[in-house]
């Protein structure tokens, strides 16, 4: 049996681990039809342009009919590369030995398309930057809202919390090391319809690319545990209960460019930490998703959180302070 045909046997029996590499490869609102899943082009566009079949993994492009195939094409298609090493890609995702790998696709340099790769991966870490002036036009306020669940005047202040007037929106400045690159608009309210976004881009960036929190927290992550969450919000609500060893994903897995970052800090311990609402196995795949590049720095040591317990698509540190510190104690380890 070749190396292909075992790839699309196990994901044709995984569909975490397809929606994994959906999520990934950089698509965006990835939703579950029965018998197929649909997904956009990028974090802001809707969920029809693109449809993969379960079980057959075939794969259809709405807008670029030329581009339909398999996973496999879609891969190409995302990644720009070639069949070999789109194959290669999806051989480490499904969890293949680097010599299986080689055997199979004849990578005759050890390591050198992985290397390759996270070499890569750095390169387009980069997201240019904005004026840094520009979040200068966004009111300086503190929120009551925030107050009420548990975000202090000193966290709102350290993040530089403004005001959208033109959206009515919590106005959330996102930074890089490059510097501002965009701004995450929260709505102002405690009830709204189930319609509303609670989240939406004031000016749009590539979630992929960013971790928040890695600017503000990167001292106190190193040789330390790093909880990763889900949302920014999560990451500022930790400050004001004195955690300053969080970062945010802005949604529910990790990218390549967000490993990569993670690792690049050198924590001793990575726990993932996402939000109640999502399967344990997901949560599991994105832990273990995370040895990956323990090949490449000092080996952390890789948990999770189970989210039981939690009110509905909350964070651990939306629970009271006693509560999350007995949560944080119930970290899964996985084998590195």
């Amino acid at each position: 049996m070749t190396l292909k045909d075992k790839i699309k046997i196990k994901l044709a029996d995984d569909y975490d681990l397809v929606e994994d590499i959906i999520l990934d490869l950089g698509f965006y609102n990835l939703r579950e039809y029965g018998s197929y899943w649909r997904f956009g082009y990028d974090e802001w566009s809707n969920s029809s342009a693109l449809r993969i079949y379960k079980g057959s993994l075939s794969y259809k492009n709405y807008k670029y009919p030329d581009k339909n195939g398999d996973i496999i094409s879609l891969v190409q298609y995302k990644k720009s590369c070639s069949f070999e090493k789109a194959m290669e890609y999806l051989a480490y995702k499904c969890g293949y030995s680097e010599t299986e790998v080689e055997e199979s696709i004849k990578v005759v340099k050890p390591f050198g398309s992985f290397f390759k790769k996270i070499k890569n991966i750095k390169n387009d870490f980069h997201v240019e930057p904005l004026d840094d002036n520009l979040i200068d036009k966004y009111r300086k306020s503190y929120f009551e809202l925030l107050l009420l669940e548990g975000i202090t005047i000193e966290a709102q202040d350290f993040f530089n919390v403004r005001y959208d007037l033109a959206s009515g929106r919590i106005a959330i400045p996102i930074y890089k090391k490059e510097g501002l690159v965009g701004i995450l608009g929260r709505i102002n309210q405690r009830n709204f319809d189930e319609g509303v976004a609670k989240y939406l881009p004031i000016i749009p960036y590539p979630k992929s690319k960013v971790l928040f929190g890695e600017i503000e927290n990167k001292k106190y992550i190193k040789n330390n545990r790093v909880y990763v969450v889900e949302s920014e919000k999560s990451v500022i609500k930790a400050f004001s209960m004195g955690y300053r060893n969080v970062v945010a994903l802005g949604g529910n897995s990790i990218s390549e460019f967000q490993k990569l970052a993670i690792h690049s800090m050198y924590p001793k311990e990575i726990v993932v930490a996402l939000d109640e609402g999502l399967e344990l196995s997901h949560i599991k795949n994105q832990a273990e998703s995370m040895k990956t590049l323990n090949i490449l720095f000092k080996k952390a040591k890789i948990g999770y959180i189970d989210p039981l317990g939690l009110d509905r698509k909350a964070c651990i540190f939306d629970m009271t302070e006693e509560q999350c510190k007995n949560k944080i104690k119930e970290v899964i380890w996985i084998g590195n």
